[in-house]
C-alpha cells in the first residue's frame, strides 16, 4: 500500500510542472517541455523534441552538460509561427487545387 502511495505522489508532483494551456495563453515566451502527459499548443513531449532535432521550433537548454540534467525551454512563438505558417501552406495548396 505504501509503494502505491508514494507513486501516487510521485505522479501528482510530476503533473504539477505541467504548463496549463491558461498559462501559455498569458503570452509566456518560454515554457518548459511538459512531461507526460502533457501538451504546448496541443503537441506533446515526443513532437516538440522532434521540431527541435528538425529545427523548426526554437529551444534553449539551461544548466546541465552534454544534454544532462539541464531544463529544455521551448519558444511559444516559434511554435505558433510554424502552425501560422502550416496553416497557410495548406490553404494555398487548397485554393490551388
Amino acid at each position: 500500500m505504501g509503494v502505491i502511495k508514494n507513486n501516487l505522489a510521485r505522479a501528482r508532483h510530476k503533473s504539477a510542472n505541467i504548463p496549463s494551456p491558461a498559462a501559455i495563453e498569458r503570452s509566456d515566451e518560454w515554457v518548459r517541455i511538459p512531461r507526460h502527459p502533457g501538451t504546448i499548443c496541443g503537441l506533446g513531449r515526443s513532437f516538440l523534441f522532434l521540431l527541435c532535432r528538425k529545427g523548426l521550433i526554437r529551444t534553449v537548454l539551461l544548466g546541465g552538460k552534454n544534454n544532462k540534467g539541464g531544463v529544455r525551454l521551448v519558444h511559444v512563438p516559434s511554435i505558433r509561427a510554424m502552425i501560422d505558417a502550416l496553416a497557410d501552406e495548406q490553404a494555398e495548396r487548397k485554393e490551388g487545387v
